[in-house]
């Protein structure tokens, strides 16, 4: 518990001895979302699926999908994985919601390993072999647009 709980206790010390305000990441992510509830900025996005574009930073029609995906995922594998890795994969998947918009959803269910762990008990062998090629084709391509600053502009 005391590990879980150092590193925000840290932040929030800096926080308060560079800004006087211990919360103050709280505030500065608020006057981005212009919002207290990000929630409706999701339920937002989803009504203006139609029109919003591919990907972007607070609202694109990838993260939006993703949200979808991987709910439908995790109700697909509730029978499937152990009730607590069911829940951690749950919590992994709601927190995102519940505290930011869909900016980079995509990103934060890159750790939601129980999603992982359900594909890999249903995929066949081949099926996953392919998908683990693709992905790690994809993921050096993108490596290397990152290493060389090419969404820097």
């Amino acid at each position: 518990m005391v590990i879980s709980i150092l590193p925000i206790t840290l932040w929030m010390v800096i926080c308060y001895q560079k800004t006087g305000n211990p919360i103050f990441f709280i505030s500065v992510k608020q006057y981005w979302l212009h919002t207290t509830f990000p929630l409706l900025r999701i339920i937002h996005a989803f009504s203006i699926y139609p029109f919003l574009p591919f990907h972007t930073f607070h609202a694109s029609k990838l993260d939006a999908f993703m949200i979808v995906l991987i709910g439908f995922l995790l109700y697909k594998s509730r029978m499937s994985i152990p009730r607590f890795l069911w829940w951690i994969g749950f919590c992994l998947w709601i927190t995102p919601l519940l505290s930011h918009d869909t900016m980079s959803f995509s990103r934060y269910q890159s750790v939601n390993f129980p999603i992982f762990l359900y594909l890999a008990l249903i995929m066949k062998r081949s099926m996953f072999l392919t998908s683990f090629i693709a992905s790690f084709a994809l993921l050096a391509i993108v490596s290397l647009l990152f290493l060389n600053y090419h969404w820097m502009g």
